[in-house]
């Protein structure tokens, strides 16, 4: 396995020699937790689902990059909403209704998808990645429109007691074993081990944690003020 750092300039032009080849799955570090980061498509999700020997009924975030992507799959009358409580969301899931699916997939549950929110660093790089990569393929596997903001999931195997791995010697001990073939490091991890929450805009109008996670109780309240300054409009 091999390791660079998140500012390499040689950064993408590796990812997406790695997205090509027949096992497109590398290990990010995110802010509180080790993750597993793959093309959106069929093969990413293979790829993931043998790296976590993943349980049925299991479904794939996205890492939010090109916002005008992402917009064109979020179901219409949910993209208002979406621009305005955007930043408020950082660090945590947003999960959303969305409406141009091609074919049913193991990143939609329910019409819904969710995309995690990041800090301009880690974005900016993913960013970069998603436009290269949306140069080389002009289709997308899952959506009507080319949404390719690569699919993520916790660096362990699926349904482990023992959660998400924090720990890097851990972490890098994995890849090894699972013969993942890049280690990104991004020098953002925190002291502050854990998950990431999930806040979910429902088809019915409701707002809500689908999961507890760091600092869920902040980015819960920012959002709810942002909500109802909105509906007050």
């Amino acid at each position: 396995m091999k390791e660079i750092l998140i500012h390499d300039h040689n950064l993408v032009y590796k990812i997406l020699e790695i997205y090509h080849s027949d096992f497109p799955v590398v290990i990010l570090e995110f802010k509180y937790v080790y993750g597993l980061m793959a093309p959106n498509n069929i093969k990413g999700v293979e790829a993931l689902n043998k790296v976590k020997r993943r349980l049925p009924n299991k479904y794939y975030g996205s890492f939010l990059g090109d916002l005008d992507s992402f917009r064109k799959i979020i179901h219409p009358d949910f993209v208002p909403l979406f621009n305005k409580v955007l930043n408020a969301a950082e660090g945590a899931f947003l999960r959303l209704p969305i409406h141009n699916i091609k074919t049913p997939n193991q990143t939609c549950w329910n019409n819904m998808h969710q995309t995690l929110i990041e800090s301009k660093k880690l974005k900016t790089a993913i960013e970069l990645l998603e436009i290269e990569y949306k140069k080389e393929i002009k289709t997308s596997d899952f959506f009507t429109s080319n949404f390719q903001s690569p699919l993520i999931s916790s660096l362990n195997t699926s349904g482990s007691i023992e959660g998400a791995i924090t720990d890097k010697e851990e972490a890098l001990s994995f890849g090894v074993r699972n013969n993942i073939p890049l280690f990104i490091h991004t020098e953002h991890i925190t002291q502050t081990p854990g998950s990431y929450p999930i806040f979910s805009f429902n088809k019915d109008g409701s707002f809500k944690i689908a999961r507890r996670g760091v600092d869920d109780e902040n980015i819960r309240n920012n959002i709810q003020n942002i909500i109802s300054n909105f509906q007050r409009m």
